[in-house]
C-alpha cells in the first residue's frame, strides 16, 4: 500500500469478514507519506495473524511498476519465513490492495476452484466499478490482479516479476508451462476507483502504454489496444495509450530481457487475436 490510509478501516472489515480467512496476512507499506504504517500499524493491533511491514526493496524515484512488484516480494518474503518458524503449512497465497471491497466468500471461492483442480496456477473473480449512483458495471471483462496463487507456481517462477504488468507475465509463464488459469464469476469485488484515476486518466492509461511497450507489444497489438479503450468514457484513454508507448520508444527506453514474454506480445498475442477475428467473421 502507498497513502491509502483512508481506505485502511474498510480494509480491515472485509478481510475479518472473508470466510475463508488466511492464517498469516502481511501488509506491506511501500514508503507512504500519509502515514498509512502507523495507522496500519494501530488498527490491526491485537491480531496476532496480521503484520504490518515497512518495504525494504525500493528501485528508485520514477519506478513505481517496480516498487511495488518488490513490496509484494517483501510480503511474500515475510510470510514464508513466519510460516517456516512457526511450522505452518499453506498451499495459496493471495494478493489484493487497500481498494476493492470483497465479497465475504472472495477467497473460499477462489481456493476451492483451486483445490478442486491441481492444475489451476491462479484465480481471480470478476471485478465492477461502483459508481456514485449506487449501480456498478464489470470493468474488466479479463482478468483481474486480485488472485489467489498456488505456492507451487510463485515458487517456480521466482517470486513475483519485478516488471512492468507483473500479473500478465505470470499468465504468460503459467499458459506456457501448461497451467490453467481461471477467472471465476461466482465471487467478484467492487471498486470506486478505475484503473489509473489515482493519479489521473490520462496519467494513468499512458502509463499502460509505457508498460506495452517495456514488456514489448507489437505496435499493431497496440493500435488493436488502443483502438478498445477509445470505444468507453473517456474515450482519449485510447490516445493515452499511444502516447505512453511512443513516449518509450522514442527514448529508446529498456525492454523486458525475457524472451518468453517478448515473443507473445510481438507474435503469439497478435496471432492469436487474428486467428480469433478469422474465426469469428467465417472467414
Amino acid at each position: 500500500m502507498v497513502n491509502e490510509a483512508r481506505h485502511l478501516g474498510r480494509l480491515k472489515e472485509i478481510v475479518l469478514s472473508q470466510t475463508a480467512r488466511p492464517r498469516i496476512w502481511v501488509i506491506g507499506d511501500g514508503g507512504s507519506t500519509d502515514k498509512s504504517y502507523s495507522i496500519a500499524k494501530e488498527l490491526f493491533r491485537g491480531h496476532d495473524w496480521i503484520y504490518v511491514i515497512r518495504q525494504k526493496n525500493y528501485s528508485g524515484e520514477g519506478y513505481s511498476h517496480e516498487n511495488f512488484s518488490n513490496n509484494v516480494n517483501d510480503c511474500l518474503r515475510y510470510a514464508r519465513a513466519l510460516c517456516a518458524n512457526n511450522n505452518i503449512l499453506y498451499d495459496f497465497v493471495g494478493k489484493t490492495d487497500a481498494t476493492p471491497a470483497l465479497d465475504p466468500d472472495y477467497f473460499e471461492v477462489l481456493q476451492r476452484e483451486m483445490e478442486n483442480n491441481p492444475k489451476l496456477a491462479f484465480t481471480c473473480g470478476a471485478q465492477y466499478i461502483l459508481q456514485p449512483d449506487g449501480r456498478s458495471y464489470e470493468h474488466i471483462k479479463g482478468f483481474n490482479d486480485i488472485r489467489l496463487y498456488r505456492r507451487e507456481f510463485l515458487e517456480e517462477m521466482g517470486g513475483y516479476p519485478v516488471a512492468f504488468s507483473p500479473d500478465t507475465i505470470l499468465m504468460i509463464k503459467a499458459l506456457n508451462r501448461h497451467w490453467e488459469v481461471k477467472k471465476v464469476p461466482a465471487t467478484s469485488f467492487k471498486k470506486s476507483r478505475i484503473r489509473g484515476s489515482k493519479i489521473g486518466f490520462w496519467g494513468g492509461y499512458r502509463l499502460i502504454g509505457k508498460g506495452m511497450y517495456r514488456i514489448g507489444y507489437n505496435p499493431i497489438l497496440l493500435l488493436m489496444n488502443a483502438i478498445f479503450y477509445t470505444r468507453t468514457p473517456p474515450h482519449y484513454l485510447g490516445l493515452a495509450v499511444v502516447s505512453g508507448y511512443m513516449a518509450d520508444l522514442i527514448r529508446r527506453e529498456e525492454k523486458i530481457k525475457d524472451p518468453e514474454v517478448l515473443k507473445y506480445f510481438w507474435h503469439d498475442r497478435l496471432v492469436q487475436i487474428t486467428k480469433g477475428m478469422i474465426t469469428e467473421g467465417n472467414v
